[in-house]
């Protein structure tokens, strides 16, 4: 700009736009809180909160396995950034989620980077889009996924310094394009898809295939196929996973095709956990994967005709998506076998194909003005999801509007409830989760415990007996029963449960707390303390088992009566 202006680059156009848009969008989730796992993946991490824990986080995968429903989780990178957030901020999420914002804003302009690169039309649009869109908000708005924003920043770097690589052959171009691509999958193993990506990258470029670049891929695959088989063992070992034939898997690959193009194009309704549908292989059902499959031909034929633009467009959404399409069963496949945040990687493949159709069709001014109505909705949107992630309870509490099905929704909505003391409705919902899933223990725990608070001690036992079924290797199941039948009265029956429970876990602090009452209230005080004394080593900072050992040692000193 002459007369002394300013001069702003392109770049620093883009990145002020697509700063400007990230945080309009995603202001609302400066306030949200801490959900669903985000305690095992912060601040009750061994790996976040001790040095030498994260050091074996990275070192010893298998001792990252007490993560709930999920087994090992070998995330090193992840928890390495938690672990530098804690020291800062501790267990306030504030500062979490500014970090996830603000990689969801690096990841856009690394998107707009890359496009541009590849000189792939409507880059600032298709990365605009990506930086609005509402199916994102589960990646930036849930802290836990933190695992999928640094995946994709550390992907579109490895996909920046290849199309770098492939445009200079420099050495230390690829070599950062292999570290990179590794950050990427020991932030989330999901990027294991990436060495598939990078023919389409040859084939937008026009680069041809020859034995020297089929050397310079083996790296790739080989790290690719050693981390992905090893999530694969990890995954099925000692877990009860969903079991599908391989005609249901492949039906199952094409429906969630669909469902993700479908919320990309049309996103209303999304909800952390959407509606297990039931997989068969009969034809109205084989129509989904056959249709997927002609999409892709149709382009690949024309890929000479045209462009072969499409072609990959369509070809990264699905190689970014094979990990979680249901070829090959996952953890949260028993509660959904869809969820937005797998598509955070995938989608840009279709945004950019959207965005670069209508400025090659309508002209970039053309474009840009016709995108203003569909980013300005698409913020709004965003902007709306993000208040379901202000607390446990609002998240639960949508998704069960959403999924009114979800027994899992109503069960966290019935717990928290339960937790603040909101007994009425907590049965309810407790009631309704039940009624979806007779079969989940913990349900039948708190429903107990509800019940017996409220003097329903004979329903309250026929729930922990149906605990202690279904879970006959859990003490806590054990001890719930003894707490109901002591309440009962029946202190022979209630003796039995917690010596079962002991057997099952010497340790178990409760139980032995619990016997030591039971002993105690029958007149046994001697044996009362014994129990109270083990409670107290094993959990020396609980004042209540202080407090009742004392009672019973100043019982016992009393000269009798």
């Amino acid at each position: 700009m002459a007369d002394g202006g300013v001069s702003f680059s392109p770049f620093a156009r883009a990145a002020a736009l697509i700063l400007l848009l990230v945080v309009l969008a995603y202001l609302p989730a400066l306030g949200a809180g801490f959900v669903w796992d985000d305690r095992e993946y912060v601040w009750a991490n061994p790996a976040v909160l001790s040095g030498r824990e994260l050091v074996q986080a990275w070192f010893s995968p298998t001792s990252m396995s007490s993560f709930g429903n999920e087994g090992v989780q070998f995330y090193p990178v992840t928890f390495t950034s938690f672990w530098l957030e804690y020291k800062l901020w501790a267990a306030n999420p504030l500062g979490y989620h500014i970090v996830n914002i603000a990689l969801h804003a690096l990841n856009a302009l690394l998107v707009w980077t890359v496009l541009t690169r590849l000189h792939v039309p409507g880059a600032l649009l298709a990365a605009a889009l990506f930086a609005v869109h509402p199916v994102e908000v589960e990646s930036v708005a849930w802290i836990s996924e933190r695992k999928n924003l640094l995946a994709a920043a550390f992907y579109f770097s490895a996909l920046l310094a290849w199309v770098r690589f492939v445009g200079s052959g420099e050495a230390r171009s690829y070599v950062l394009s292999l570290a990179l691509f590794a950050a990427a999958v020991l932030s989330k193993t999901i990027a294991v898809t990436f060495p598939l990506v990078l023919p389409l990258i040859d084939l937008w470029q026009g680069v041809k295939p020859s034995g020297r670049r089929s050397w310079h891929l083996i790296p790739f695959f080989a790290f690719s196929a050693f981390a992905g088989l090893l999530n694969v063992h990890w995954e099925r070992s000692g877990r009860d996973l969903p079991v599908y034939t391989i005609a249901e898997r492949i039906v199952l690959a094409g429906q969630a095709f669909w469902f993700y193009v479908g919320k990309l194009v049309w996103p209303v309704d999304l909800t952390t956990l959407y509606p297990r549908w039931e997989v068969g292989a009969s034809p109205s059902q084989l129509a989904y994967p056959l249709a997927a499959a002609a999409v892709v031909v149709v382009l690949w034929v024309l890929r000479r005709r045209i462009t072969p633009g499409p072609f990959v467009a369509v070809m990264f959404f699905v190689i970014a998506l094979l990990p979680v399409l249901g070829l090959e069963p996952f953890a949260l496949m028993k509660l959904t076998l869809v969820a937005d945040h797998h598509q955070y990687i995938a989608s840009t493949g279709l945004l950019a194909l959207f965005a670069a159709t209508v400025t090659v069709v309508l002209g970039a001014p053309g474009a840009a003005v016709g995108a203003i109505p569909i980013l300005a909705a698409l913020l709004f949107m965003t902007r709306v999801y993000c208040l379901d992630y202000r607390s446990e309870e609002e998240l639960w509490r949508a998704n069960a509007r959403v999924n009114p099905v979800s027994w899992f929704a109503h069960y966290n909505v019935g717990t928290l409830l339960m937790q603040r003391g909101a007994n009425d409705e907590a049965l309810e919902q407790l009631r309704t989760s039940l009624r979806l899933k007779p079969d989940y223990g913990w349900t039948h725990a708190n429903l107990g415990t509800l019940l017996a608070m409220r003097g329903e001690v004979d329903q309250a036992i026929e729930h922990f007996r149906e605990q202690s079924r279904l879970a006959p290797h859990l003490p806590e199941a054990a001890v719930n029963l003894g707490i109901a039948l002591s309440l009962k009265g029946e202190s022979g029956e209630a003796a039995r449960q917690y010596e079962r429970a002991l057997r099952l876990d010497p340790n178990h602090v409760a139980a032995h707390f619990n016997y030591g009452q039971l002993l105690e209230s029958g007149g046994r005080l001697d044996e009362a303390i014994e129990q109270y004394s083990i409670a107290v080593k094993l959990a020396p900072d609980n004042e209540d088992v202080k407090g009742y050992l004392r009672s019973a040692i100043d019982r016992r000193a009393q000269p009798a009566s």
